[in-house]
C-alpha cells in the first residue's frame, strides 16, 4: 500500500503543476505545511519520495530557469539525480532555479484519486 503522507503530497504537485510551474522546493514545502511535527529530514525525504515518483512515472519533467520558469530549459536525464541531491536545489538560498512543469504536449496531468 502506498504511503498516504507520499500520496497526498504527489497529488497536490501533480495539481501545482497543472497549473502552473513551480520551483522543485515548493513540494518540500508543502511537506513543512502538512506534517509540521515530522523531524525536517523526514519531511525532505517525502518531498524527495514525490519528485522522484512524478518524474519516474513521466508525469512532469525538470526545467532549470534563470528568472523565467516558461523559458525554461528541460534538465537532461543524466543530471537529475545530481541536482535532486544538491542541497540548493531544495534551499535556493541564490534564488530559484530548478522547477517543475508538464511534459511538452500534455494539457492536463492526471491526478490520481485520494485514497480511501
Amino acid at each position: 500500500m502506498p504511503d498516504p503522507r507520499v500520496h497526498a503530497l504527489v497529488r497536490e504537485a501533480l495539481m501545482d503543476a497543472n497549473e502552473d510551474i513551480p520551483p522543485v522546493l515548493h513540494i518540500w514545502w508543502q511537506a513543512n505545511t502538512a506534517y509540521p511535527d515530522l523531524p525536517v529530514s523526514e519531511r525532505l525525504a517525502l518531498a524527495e519520495q514525490v519528485i522522484h515518483q512524478i518524474l519516474d512515472a513521466g508525469l512532469v519533467v525538470l526545467t532549470r530557469s534563470g528568472e523565467i520558469p516558461q523559458e525554461g530549459e528541460e534538465v537532461p536525464h543524466v543530471e537529475i539525480e545530481s541536482l535532486l541531491k544538491r542541497w540548493d536545489t531544495w534551499v535556493a538560498p541564490e534564488g530559484v532555479t530548478l522547477f517543475y512543469k508538464r511534459p511538452p504536449g500534455v494539457e492536463q496531468i492526471p491526478i490520481p484519486p485520494p485514497l480511501t
